[in-house]
């Protein structure tokens, strides 16, 4: 009996150790290029800041004529405008790019994009080859999306949660003098001052 337990320990201890090393090396092909953002990926405002990490695993792809651009999309996934500002990047030795970017969503002419729901794509252009990397079946490309949606409530706890997490220091100080004002002018109010 305990050496069928002993097995049933050993075969799962085995399991947990391998199973994890098989999903990390499935994870581990990289792409040829990837971009990330590094910053807010949900955002209620049409004009925003954002951080772009450029990640060129095959450094032959990268040339100062490679600009980052991007794609907007509606919510059924309809191209609102294919290209965004176009936006030139280095990359150090290791084939990381820093971009920061402000989007503001508008499109070629400076109009406004009309629309409570936009999903912008970031992408990349070689302009002396004159392909985009995300339509070029020979490179292997992933990128992060960005969603913007015209929603008040969504605004607002979006506000507050991107205040928390980047300063929680200054936010709870704040939150601490505003109870202590509103308590102070309700005892205020309740004060001889008031009594008739």
């Amino acid at each position: 009996m305990k050496k069928n337990k002993l097995i049933h320990v050993i075969i799962l201890l085995v399991f947990l150790i391998f199973i994890p090393n098989l999903y990390t090396s499935a994870e581990s092909k990289k792409d040829d290029v990837a971009i990330r953002v590094n910053s807010e990926k949900q955002v209620y405002t049409s004009s925003f800041n954002v951080d772009v990490i450029l990640d060129f695993n095959n450094l032959d792809l990268y040339s100062n004529k490679v600009f980052l651009s991007y794609h907007l999309y509606d919510k059924e996934n309809k191209e609102i405008l294919w290209e965004g500002k176009r936006v030139p990047f280095s990359v150090n030795g290791d084939g990381i790019g820093k971009v920061k970017m402000n989007i503001q969503l508008v499109d070629l002419k400076g109009i406004p994009i009309d629309s409570s729901f936009v999903k912008l794509k970031f992408d990349l252009i070689n302009e002396q080859k004159e392909y985009w990397f995300s339509t070029n079946k020979e490179i292997t490309f992933s990128t992060d999306e960005i969603i913007y949606e015209d929603n008040t409530i969504k605004k607002i706890i979006g506000t507050l949660t991107s205040a928390i997490k980047r300063s929680p220091f200054i936010f709870s100080v704040n939150i601490i003098f505003t109870i202590i004002f509103i308590v102070a002018m309700y005892k205020f109010k309740k004060s001889q001052l008031f009594i008739n």
